[in-house]
C-alpha cells in the first residue's frame, strides 16, 4: 500500500466514479473489470458484473430502462445498491458515466442509497477541446444527423436549451456545475476531481491506485496501454482550435482546485439543463 506525502487514500470505503463521458472512463472500467481478482486480494471490490453497471445507473438517473434492454433491467439498481452495501471488502468502486447525467435529486438518491457518510465521488475531466470531437462522434453513432461544424455551432453559439443534444452535453460538460451539483450532495470534502493530462498518459490509473491505496500496477498494466490508445484515438478525430472553445476549469495533476468557468465563457444559458 502506498503511503507518504504522495498518498491520498480514501477515507470513505465507497468510491463512486461518475465520469463524465470521454474522460478515460473506458480505460478505468476496463482495468477494474479485468483485474477483479487481483484487486480483491488488496481489499477492493469492483461493483457490478460487467465493465460498468450502466443499466443500473440508468434506472436511478433516468427512471427507465435503456433502449435495447428489457424493462426489468431497472431491477439492477436495487441489486447494485445491495451489492455495495453488503460487500465485506475494505473498499468498493462503482463506475458509470451515466451518473454524470443525474440532476440534483437523482444524485442525492444515488449517494443516499450507497450511504452518504461512506461515499467519495470521483470526477474525471479532460479539456473540452479533447471531449467535443469524440462527443460529436458519439452523437452521430446514436442517430444524430449533423456535421461537425453544425455540432460546434449548436454547442457554442446557440442557447443551451436549443435541443436535447445541447442540454445533455452541457449538463455533463459544464464541469463547474457538475462538480458543484455533486459537492452539494456529498460535501466539497468528499469530491475528488482528477484533471487528466494527456502528456502523462499513465496518470489516470496511477491516481486511482493512489486513491485506493493500491500498489503500483494493481489496476493492470495492459489497461494503461488501453488508456493510451483512447487518447490517441481522440487525438485523431477532427481537430478544434482552442481559441473557439470556452475556457475550461484548469487544475494541475491529481485532485485539486481549478479556476471555475466565468460568465461569458460559455453560450448564453436561458434554462437549467434537463436530463
Amino acid at each position: 500500500m502506498r503511503t507518504g506525502p504522495g498518498c491520498c487514500c480514501l477515507s470513505a470505503p465507497a468510491l463512486l466514479h461518475i465520469g463524465p463521458q470521454k474522460t478515460g472512463t473506458t480505460a478505468v472500467q476496463g482495468a477494474f473489470h479485468t483485474n477483479r481478482a487481483a484487486l480483491a486480494e488488496h481489499g477492493v471490490h469492483y461493483a457490478g458484473k460487467t465493465r460498468q453497471p450502466r443499466p443500473a445507473a440508468a434506472a436511478v438517473v433516468l427512471g427507465t430502462a435503456l433502449p435495447g434492454f428489457p424493462a426489468d433491467s431497472v431491477d439492477r439498481w436495487p441489486a447494485l445498491v445491495e451489492e455495495v452495501r453488503t460487500s465485506s471488502a475494505d473498499r468498493v468502486v462503482i463506475s458509470a458515466e451515466m451518473f454524470a447525467n443525474a440532476g440534483e435529486a437523482a444524485a442525492r438518491t444515488v449517494v443516499e442509497a450507497f450511504d452518504a457518510n461512506r461515499t467519495r465521488v470521483v470526477i474525471t475531466l479532460r479539456p473540452l477541446a479533447k471531449i467535443m470531437p469524440s462527443q460529436w462522434q458519439q452523437f452521430i453513432q446514436s442517430g444524430a444527423h449533423m456535421s461537425y461544424a453544425e455540432f460546434l455551432d449548436a454547442m457554442l453559439d446557440q442557447p443551451r436549451d436549443t435541443s436535447e443534444h445541447t442540454q445533455a452535453f452541457w449538463h455533463r460538460h459544464r464541469h463547474d456545475e457538475l462538480i458543484e451539483r455533486w459537492a452539494g450532495v456529498v460535501g466539497p470534502d468528499n469530491v475528488t476531481v482528477i484533471a487528466i493530462d494527456d502528456r502523462e498518459r499513465r496518470m489516470l490509473l496511477d491516481t486511482f491506485e493512489l486513491l485506493l491505496g493500491l500498489p503500483a500496477g494493481a489496476a493492470g498494466v495492459r489497461h494503461q496501454e488501453q488508456l493510451i490508445a483512447v487518447a490517441d484515438r481522440d487525438g485523431g478525430l477532427p481537430r478544434v482550435q482552442p481559441s473557439v472553445l470556452p475556457r475550461q476549469t484548469v487544475a494541475r495533476r491529481g485532485a485539486c482546485r481549478g479556476r471555475p468557468l466565468r460568465h461569458g465563457d460559455l453560450p448564453e444559458e436561458r434554462a437549467d439543463a434537463g436530463v
